[in-house]
């Protein structure tokens, strides 16, 4: 069965109701969480205040303010970074351009190694991880298929809902364990949808289709779990999302947006909104590792499904609500990130996999999705998510 790791009561998610007091201080009490386990990680020094200059190499924590990509890019030696608390909060200038690797984005919290001299730092180490442990290996006895599909589902110029229908024929052949669709379901950006062509309700639309890939998949021990999105005509703009509706079809179950999804111990983190193109307009890097691989390590690093702010404005983030929900409690054993970027399955760090299986559809042709299967422990073997899980991208 599929279930969320950490639960929560959707019916009492309230957004936008905070003071600008209560927003600030969760945003910086994340930060402080952050730069804490950073140090504690990687075994730092306290790091010091934003006011002690010298030639001596110290350690300092901050993190990165919002900066224009296009400019910063030819002056690493000027990027703006926020102290946190023993620095009260100051901004001064940070030189990135002799630290051998980095990369670095708007909001991501940073322990680094410099020297201060004025109101200019010269860096000459950054760290940024602070990994959560993976999760303990799942109970499955025998074999668990899994099939992703990530929205919109529709062509750009139709209704029919064609590459969705393909796919759930494909599920019907197959049969994995569980099929999880990632929304939007109701794509709101959809041009018909956009313009009102339709002569029902976004939600009796939305509830209409789901009963139609429940009674498609009636009498098949298949499970499906479908993941809400801001981008749902039926649903808030708002993230995180609650679940598009409150209870169950047949089979079919709702999760909101971002999800821990538990199936037999097995975790899974799901989110709808493309965080690692968000991530990918703004980084700056000098690190000759791969670009899809560094963006999506980046939530599992930053332990957030999130991790930029101040965020894309097309995400619409209730900063409260992302500070409670949006976060890692743990390494999931799959990250799943969907995105418009080219599809990929990297390993990241903490032992994870990370995975973005395309979008079904792209415009006026079909798209991809993608197949996972995780596999039980034989004899006296150890399970890993390296050696245990298989996964695959496919076209529609």
């Amino acid at each position: 069965d599929v279930s969320m790791y950490n639960p929560a009561d959707a019916s009492k998610w309230k957004f936008f109701y905070d003071t600008l007091l209560m927003t600030s201080n969760r945003v910086e009490g994340r930060f402080e969480s952050i730069a804490e386990d950073i140090v504690a990680a990687n075994n730092l020094p306290e790091p010091v205040p934003f006011k002690q200059c010298g030639l001596d190499v110290m350690t300092f924590r901050g993190r990165i303010c919002p900066y224009d990509k296009a400019n910063k890019s030819k002056q690493l030696n000027s990027i703006e970074i926020q102290g946190l608390y023993e620095s009260e909060y100051a901004i001064l200038e940070l030189d990135v351009s002799e630290v051998e690797n980095f990369a670095i984005f708007p909001g991501q919290v940073i322990v680094f190694e410099g020297v201060l001299v004025g109101k200019n730092i010269r860096a000459k180490k950054l760290y940024t991880s602070c990994v959560q442990k993976i999760a303990p290996p799942p109970s499955i006895e025998k074999p668990v298929q899994i099939l992703v599909a990530a929205g919109p589902f529709a062509l750009s110029d139709t209704l029919s809902y064609e590459p969705l229908n393909e796919l759930i024929d494909l599920v019907k052949k197959d049969q994995p364990n569980i099929l999880v669709l990632v929304g939007p379901l109701v794509d709101a950006t959809h041009p018909k949808i956009a313009q009102g062509q339709i002569a029902e309700t976004f939600s009796d639309y939305y509830s209409r289709m789901v009963q139609k890939i429940g009674d498609a998949l009636d009498g098949l021990n298949i499970k499906v779990a479908v993941i809400a999105s801001s981008k749902d005509a039926n649903n808030l703009p708002v993230y995180p999302t609650p679940p598009a509706v409150d209870q169950s079809y047949k089979n079919v179950k709702f999760f909101p947006d971002p999800s821990l999804l538990f199936i037999e111990g097995l975790i899974l983190g799901v989110t709808s909104v493309d965080a690692i193109f968000h991530i990918g307009k703004y980084e700056l890097s000098n690190c000759q590792t791969n670009r899809l691989a560094r963006l999506a390590a980046h939530t599992v690093c930053q332990r957030s499904f999130y991790p930029l702010y101040p965020p894309e404005p097309e995400a619409c983030i209730d900063v409260v609500a992302w500070r409670k929900k949006a976060q890692l409690p743990i390494t999931p054993h799959i990250m799943i990130l969907p995105s418009d970027l080219h599809g990929f399955i990297k390993e990241a760090e903490g032992g994870c996999i990370s995975l973005n299986p395309g979008k079904l559809t792209k415009g006026l042709v079909g798209g991809t999705y993608a197949l996972i299967e995780a596999r039980p422990v034989h004899s006296d073997e150890e399970w890993k998510v390296s050696s245990h899980v298989s996964s695959k991208i496919v076209r529609i």
